[in-house]
């Protein structure tokens, strides 16, 4: 059995959250570790996220420039050097925790606080109310702090590709 309570915030709701983040939040949640982070990274994202006038839009530029500027696999290898870099810089695809590793990075560099979440996707449907939920439904998303809200979940991982990928498993 599993209980869960997902924040209902509206668009308006969280264009207009601010960034009035509770001390303990912004001071783990912006943190960087600086010898991994290079500059291509934080640059890019500057341009990437140049029109955003609020956190949720600089949220939803990153999460729109992953999901249309990398393609999805699961057969990757594991990235030479800092995970952000060479995902954004030298490969052409990567799987889910690629994607939200980079987004939270990314938002990071911008002083909006991020954290990378796993679990499971829905899984498959049986009937009688029961789902199958297998290791391949496995996941990672992004969770973006929004003050008087919470976190709120953004997905950068193509969703077609990932279910093209798991119905090939």
């Amino acid at each position: 059995t599993v209980q869960s309570s997902v924040p209902t915030a509206n668009t308006s709701t969280l264009r207009a959250a601010g960034t009035n983040y509770p001390q303990a939040i912004e001071r783990r949640y912006t943190a960087l570790p600086n010898e991994t982070v290079t500059d291509r990274v934080v640059n890019l994202t500057d341009q990437i996220t140049a029109q955003a006038s609020t956190p949720l839009g600089t949220a939803q530029a990153i999460e729109a420039y992953l999901e249309t500027n990398k393609a999805y696999s699961q057969n990757v290898s594991a990235p030479d050097g800092p995970m952000t870099d060479s995902f954004l810089f030298e490969m052409e695809a990567g799987y889910c925790t690629y994607y939200a590793g980079s987004m939270a990075t990314m938002l990071r560099t911008q002083g909006v606080p991020a954290r990378v979440a796993v679990g499971y996707a829905s899984g498959q449907w049986v009937g009688n109310d029961t789902w199958v939920v297998r290791g391949t439904d496995a996941h990672a998303w992004v969770e973006v702090y929004f003050p008087e809200v919470g976190w709120v979940e953004f997905d950068p991982t193509p969703t077609g590709s990932v279910r093209e990928a798991r119905s090939d498993a």
